[in-house]
C-alpha cells in the first residue's frame, strides 16, 4: 500500500487542514484480495472519522469524503498477476487541543 498527500489546503493553519490523499494498493494473490485490502484502508479512514478517534499529536478527522472509490488500474510494466487499485479521499484534519 502506498499513500500520497495529493494536495489540499490549510483552511485555518494549525487548526484545520484539508488534504487530499491518494492510496494505491498492490497485490499479487488475487484481484479480490487486493480490492479487500484497498477497501480496508477506506474503512479505517471512515471509522476514524465516524468514531472521532483523536490522535493526541495530530488531532482527528472532522470530515471524510470518498473522491474516487478503489478502482482497478491497468498499468504498463506491471508484472503479470500483480493488481493495482487506486483511490482518493478528501479529509478535514482538526488539530488536537493538546497538539
Amino acid at each position: 500500500m502506498w499513500i500520497n498527500d495529493g494536495g489540499g489546503s490549510s483552511v485555518y493553519p494549525g487548526r484545520l487542514d484539508t488534504p487530499t490523499i491518494e492510496i494505491v494498493t498492490y497485490g499479487n494473490v488475487s484481484r479480490s484480495e487486493t480490492l479487500a485490502n484497498a477497501q480496508a484502508a477506506q474503512m479505517a479512514l471512515h471509522t476514524a472519522w465516524q468514531e472521532q478517534i483523536v490522535v493526541p499529536t495530530a488531532g482527528h478527522l472532522s470530515y471524510f469524503v470518498v473522491d474516487q472509490r478503489p478502482t482497478l488500474q491497468q498499468v504498463d510494466g506491471l508484472p503479470a498477476g500483480v493488481f493495482r487499485y487506486y483511490a482518493s479521499y478528501s479529509l478535514g484534519l482538526r488539530a488536537s487541543s493538546a497538539a
